[in-house]
């Protein structure tokens, strides 16, 4: 096919008035081919150059996830997993591209939303400025919204939660998703009650696909996989850190008992010498006067060449 070319006045780049998808996925392709080895030592050792690079190589990456979820959207609505032998467009899907069902069947229906419910989320992501896992949040948290809402409170809501994506990880998005009704609603009670009913939901939906399985390796190992709530998960985690934890070091060595000491002869008399000190009765002093006071006429046994007992 021969394709016109002209020149972009806004960044001078070459593009073809009429690109087919298969065109420009080859020029991509081309493009990658042509870079080789890079990025080279030099490039790496500035870090604003590879920072600029790193966030639009993530940018390119949720346009080209866009372009992915439109054709599967196509490719719904043209009934080709049909037309191909497949019951569903996620068995399609997994088939294509050698991924697990579950995987292809979320796929799948989020083109299909993305299509049919959220066309700013689409865009957003046709742009790059969200991602594929932001787009499922966002698809989520429009599920969960009261049905009584109308079609434009329902865009504003999208429309707040694609700013939210900006500059939230998926999983803080999912956080602030939670309330995303309080964009309409002004009374709290009802955006309190209504994020209870999604909490409610959640934990439902964890029960429900709770799960253990084990099995015998055959050679004296077990192993298993389990999926459980997020307390149960971290109740578990913590009892298991505290049991499989390695000591930390080797216990030191019981020190030494030091030997026992031998009272001198002038103090074995006196009570082996112990209690120290001019006042009370276990006093050394208070011993050796009462001693010396009973033993003076006859003299001091301590003192006999031979054992006074």
């Amino acid at each position: 096919m021969t394709a016109t070319t002209t020149v972009e006045p806004a960044t001078g780049g070459v593009v073809p008035e009429r690109l087919t998808v298969s065109g420009a996925l080859a020029q991509l392709h081309a493009t990658l081919d042509a870079l080789g080895d890079q990025p080279d030592a030099t490039v790496v050792a500035e870090a604003d150059a590879v920072g600029r690079a790193v966030s639009e190589v993530e940018r390119l990456s949720r346009r080209v996830a866009s372009l992915r979820l439109r054709l599967v959207a196509c490719a719904n609505r043209s009934q080709v997993a049909r037309r191909s032998g497949f019951s569903t467009t996620g068995a399609w899907l997994a088939s294509r591209t050698n991924t697990s069902g579950g995987a292809a069947t979320r796929e799948a229906d989020l083109a299909e939303t993305l299509e049919s419910v959220l066309p700013v989320t689409g865009q957003a992501m046709a742009e790059g400025r969200v991602s594929p896992e932001h787009a499922a949040v966002i698809a989520w948290a429009i599920q969960q919204l009261p049905e009584v809402l109308t079609a434009e409170q329902v865009a504003r809501v999208e429309a707040s939660l694609v700013g939210d994506a900006a500059r939230m990880s998926p999983a803080r998005l999912r956080g602030a998703a939670r309330r995303a009704l309080a964009v309409v609603e002004p009374d709290q009670q009802a955006v309190d009650e209504h994020e209870d009913q999604v909490l409610r939901g959640e934990e439902a939906s964890a029960l429900g696909r709770c799960r253990l399985s084990m099995h015998d390796n055959s050679d004296g190992t077990v192993s298993g996989s389990f999926v459980l709530p997020r307390l149960a998960g971290d109740i578990l985690r913590k009892a298991v850190q505290q049991l499989a934890a390695p000591r930390r070091g080797t216990p030191a060595p019981p020190r030494p008992r030091p030997p026992a000491r031998q009272p001198r002869p002038w103090t074995a008399a006196l009570g082996g010498g112990r209690g120290w000190g001019w006042t009370g009765r276990t006093g050394t002093a208070w011993r050796w006067w009462s001693c010396w006071s009973t033993c003076r006429p006859t003299g001091c046994p301590a003192r006999s060449p031979r054992p006074w007992w």
